[in-house]
């Protein structure tokens, strides 16, 4: 039934269709690289049960399915090297690639992609190679061969199912993982190591979990951050139509300010940050700086105990 006439005649109103947020529903899609199956086609497959992962590979990348996931990218090649072909042609997005530890050589970046690349392997020296490259956001997971690196799949599962980024501190895990020793355990949290420690009380746990040297969230995070404010900002200036003045990039500084504080902010998130538009230049394009804190971690404390020293 139409309005009535009267209402039309006193009001006439048009809809403005606003731009709807962007999606960040890639930042909880993963790809995993695995071994081809005897007999099946190499390609990227999108599986949602373990029937259909083992339907090409024989990698335990069903994990992340077990521990949370609704669907992974399986991306079943011969060798490593006939994998940026297929990501190329892909549609497919995500912003996880995990590699696994059948592939016994780090490996090496893939172009177009700038997201958390994480590798399993048993090998020390080259995970801490790997973990530490600067320019990546690499996540090394050190464990044994024969848990064919369920432990990897199943910290990033939990990971990347939650409705909110957490670091995972000490999550039960499916396997043991390389050590029992505190020693060990200590160096390999010395070298910036994902792992799980098997406890005799406590069972397998997620010891340490980070990406290049940080919490493991943190590029999430970032990554998110980024988008939000684009998203903001596109909407802001679409919405309202501003002109190119001091006043308006004030508005707009606010905007976006009063956005990234309720989001990241008042939720833990980022501890800080700080946003300064300013409309500097000669016309249509303001400057912006932008600075945020970088989340954080806690997994270990190191106290002092005195005895006797209460009375």
């Amino acid at each position: 039934m139409a309005r009535d006439v009267l209402l039309d005649y006193v009001l006439k109103t048009s809809v403005v269709e606003p731009i709807l947020p962007a999606s960040t529903a890639y930042l909880h899609n993963v790809l995993c690289i695995v071994p081809l199956a005897t007999g099946a086609t190499a390609g990227i497959y999108e599986c949602v049960t373990k029937a259909q992962v083992e339907e090409y590979t024989t990698a335990k990348c069903w994990q992340l399915l077990e521990s949370g996931m609704s669907k992974i990218f399986v991306c079943a090649v011969s060798a490593y090297s006939d994998v940026q072909d297929l990501i190329d042609e892909t549609e497919y997005k995500f912003f996880t690639v995990l590699v696994d530890l059948s592939f016994t050589t780090a490996p090496t970046a893939l172009t177009g992609f700038d997201g958390v690349m994480g590798w399993s392997s048993d090998d020390v020296t080259k995970a801490e190679a790997f973990g530490k490259i600067a320019t990546a956001n690499n996540t090394a997971f050190i464990d044994p061969t024969a848990n064919s690196g369920e432990n990897m799949y199943w910290a990033f599962g939990k990971l990347l199912s939650g409705s909110v980024w957490r670091n995972q501190q000490f999550i039960g895990m499916p396997a043991g993982g390389m050590t029992s020793v505190l020693g060990t355990a200590e160096s390999y949290f010395e070298k910036r190591l994902s792992f799980v420690l098997n406890s005799e009380e406590f069972g397998n746990r997620l010891a340490f979990f980070v990406n290049r040297g940080r919490a493991i969230v943190a590029p999430y995070i970032y990554e998110e951050f980024q988008l939000d404010l684009k998203s903001w900002a596109l909407t802001y200036i679409n919405t309202n139509m501003p002109n190119y003045n001091a006043v308006e990039a004030s508005k707009l500084e606010s905007y976006l300010l009063q956005k990234a504080n309720n989001k990241y902010i008042a939720s833990g998130m980022l501890d800080a940050l700080t946003i300064n538009i300013t409309a500097d230049q000669d016309n249509f394009v303001m400057s912006g700086n932008i600075k945020v804190s970088e989340p954080k971690a806690t997994w270990r404390i190191n106290a002092n105990l005195q005895e006797g020293g209460i009375e």
